[in-house]
C-alpha cells in the first residue's frame, strides 16, 4: 500500500468519525461540543419530504437552533448507515450518509416516537489536520410518528 492509498483510507476514516461523533453528540444534546466539528461558516439545511424544515448559517445560528430543537425532545437517537464519498482531495470532500433518526417526545401525557429516514449530503474541509463539516443538507424522505405502547419508563424512554 502506497502512502497516498494509506492517506486516503485515513482521511475516509476520519470523515466517518466526524459524522458519527456529530450524531452521537446530537443524541447527548451536547450542542456546544458539536460546534467544534463545524467550520465557522458552516451551513445546515433540513428538508422533510420536499418541504424546507430549517436552514441555518454559521455556528451561532446552528447552535441556537439545535439547542431549541433538541430541547423539545426527551430522546434523540441516530443510527448512521453507509457513507460514500464522491469527491476527496487533500483538504476537501463531499459525500452522502444514510441515517435513521428517532425523536421521542411527550404530547398530552403520551409518548410519541418519530422515525425519520433519510440521508445527509455533506461537504467537509480539512483544517489544521482535522476534518470538519462545512455544509450539510439533510433530506428526510420517510417519516413515521406513532404513540408508544405501554408506560414510557417500561421502555427505557425518559
Amino acid at each position: 500500500m502506497s502512502m497516498d492509498e494509506l492517506t486516503v483510507l485515513l482521511d475516509k476514516q476520519a470523515i466517518k468519525e466526524v459524522t458519527d461523533l456529530f450524531s452521537t453528540l446530537d443524541d447527548e444534546k451536547a450542542v456546544a461540543e458539536q460546534m467544534k466539528l463545524l467550520t465557522d461558516d458552516a451551513e445546515i439545511t433540513a428538508y422533510m419530504g420536499d418541504s424546507l424544515y430549517s436552514s441555518m448559517r454559521g455556528k451561532a445560528d446552528i447552535e441556537s437552533t439545535f439547542t431549541r430543537l433538541l430541547g423539545d425532545f426527551d430522546g434523540v437517537y441516530h443510527l448512521n448507515g453507509q457513507l460514500t464519498l464522491n469527491r476527496l482531495t487533500r483538504d476537501e470532500a463531499e459525500g452522502m450518509l444514510y441515517c435513521h433518526v428517532v425523536l421521542v417526545e411527550k404530547q398530552n401525557d403520551k409518548t410519541i416516537i418519530h422515525n425519520n429516514y433519510g440521508r445527509y449530503e455533506d461537504s467537509y474541509v480539512k483544517r489544521d489536520g482535522r476534518w470538519l463539516l462545512r455544509k450539510r443538507t439533510a433530506r428526510f424522505t420517510v417519516t413515521d410518528s406513532r404513540e408508544q405502547e405501554g408506560a414510557a419508563s417500561e421502555r427505557g424512554w425518559a
